[in-house]
């Protein structure tokens, strides 16, 4: 996760506050969390290993999405060699093939996402060994913040943690509407779904 600091917000802390999760969005996170991979890449010479997230996107051509900062030397998905097939660096969005593992694609949402919509995080927070679940809801849906970047970003009411990087934000069906990039101890920020769609669209399962 990169840190952030945004009008005055301190830079990520990996502390906040989890809500808890209804029986729907327990299903949700049943089903979600089978499509989501820990993706682990080298960053200096002397080895040392980063750990973020990725999430299945074409189960038949095994493609994957995380977040371009999350991709290095000797890449891979949930341990197996993978190589990255699309970076964008203006949208921090990256595509990934790995043969050795097949995940259910997640499918892009078709909801409209409005201002308290609720959605739910995946990723390997703190690089721990299973997946992590954060449910809230959506503060602002598409901002342009020229802080960072001048780029769009979706905003949630709750925060992301180190090792979320690259998971996928989804809706109460269970499909994505963003992907985890930015965080500090108050909210997440990833880009917008169709910021996300234009710059990748070939890549995803045709449903």
């Amino acid at each position: 996760m990169k840190h952030l600091c945004l009008l005055g917000i301190g830079i990520l802390a990996l502390v906040s506050v989890p809500v808890a999760a209804s029986d729907p969005w327990t299903q949700v996170a049943t089903r979600v969390s089978a499509s989501v991979a820990q993706a682990t890449f080298t960053f200096d010479e002397a080895g040392n290993v980063g750990k973020c997230s990725a999430f299945a996107i074409d189960e038949h051509r095994n493609l994957f999405m995380t977040a371009n900062h999350c991709t290095g030397a000797n890449m891979k998905v949930d341990g197996f060699p993978a190589s990255v097939v699309y970076v964008s660096l203006e949208h921090d969005l990256a595509v990934l093939v790995c043969y050795g593992v097949n995940m259910r694609a997640l499918k892009p949402s078709t909801q409209p996402i409005l201002r308290g919509t609720p959605l739910a995080a995946f990723g390997y927070g703190y690089g721990w060994l299973k997946a992590m679940f954060r449910a809230g809801s959506v503060a602002i849906p598409s901002i342009q913040l020229n802080e960072i970047g001048g780029d769009f970003y979706l905003i949630t009411d709750f925060a992301l943690v180190g090792g979320m990087s690259g998971g996928p934000m989804v809706d109460n069906e269970g499909n994505v509407v963003s992907i985890n990039q930015l965080g500090n101890a108050e909210v997440g920020l990833g880009r917008p779904l169709d910021v996300i769609m234009a710059a990748t669209a070939p890549y995803w399962e045709r449903h």
